[in-house]
């Protein structure tokens, strides 16, 4: 069961948020929408779009704290972390650059400003790390300042995409996590200390189970050498 949630392209206008609550009971919603301008000023032409969400369980929300809610993306900071969910422009959209450009700084200035240790930032960022994006070498050096690597390779063996249709049967890799080095190796070495709890576990599990049958037997030995006396002693 997912504690958190990112959410990209949810479509909903920003008197129609409330949708995800409905939607999603048990979870606290934070969310913004992309049509803010359009609804305000005119009508909506053709099909909705963007919007960004993070969704925490009930249980935790408490711990969860605003810190920024932009059309293209989310900042909420808990247990000295900062969690971050973007859906940055694509590169087929009117003046992509400019954007993709000032969104990164005002993430990058929003981060520099809370100064937590800790950053986990997923979502969709329109960037294939293999391809020749116009922008690769932006996105990298946003990665480098603020000490994040691409967490791609701890997707399932023999994934190497992120989105699919199965009916056209298009897919991609623009949607990624990114955190500290330091969070990796702490979630290494959680993962090491585990097999080796569950390895001590199993072996005290072992002795326990052997120093009981081991007890029992001799328990079962000396009742028998203690019926075997008593029937020499009455013969």
């Amino acid at each position: 069961m997912a504690h958190g949630v990112y959410v990209q392209e949810h479509w909903l206008a920003p008197f129609s948020l409330i949708q995800l609550d409905t939607m999603c009971p048990n979870f606290q919603c934070f969310a913004t929408s992309a049509m803010n301008d359009v609804v305000c000023n005119k009508l909506l032409v053709g099909r909705p779009f963007g919007g960004v969400a993070i969704l925490v369980k009930q249980n935790l929300a408490s711990d969860f704290k605003v810190v920024k809610l932009s059309t293209r993306y989310i900042i909420l900071k808990a247990w000295s972390t900062l969690f971050i969910n973007v859906y940055l422009p694509c590169i087929s959209s009117t003046d992509w650059e400019n954007e993709y450009l000032d969104c990164l700084a005002c993430i990058a200035n929003d981060v520099s400003e809370v100064g937590c240790r800790n950053v986990i930032m997923g979502g969709d960022f329109n960037i294939d790390f293999s391809s020749k994006h116009p922008l690769i070498n932006v996105m990298c050096s946003f990665m480098t300042d603020l000490s994040l690597v691409n967490l791609d390779n701890k997707l399932p063996p023999g994934t190497n995409v992120s989105f699919r249709v199965d009916t056209s049967g298009a897919s991609s890799l623009v949607d990624h996590f990114l955190c500290q080095s330091q969070l990796v190796i702490m979630y290494m070495q959680l993962r090491l200390w585990i097999m080796v709890l569950t390895y001590l576990i199993i072996v005290l599990s072992f002795l326990s189970y052997h120093y009981l049958c081991r007890s029992l037997l001799q328990e079962i030995v000396m009742e028998n050498h203690a019926q075997a006396i008593d029937g020499i002693e009455e013969t």
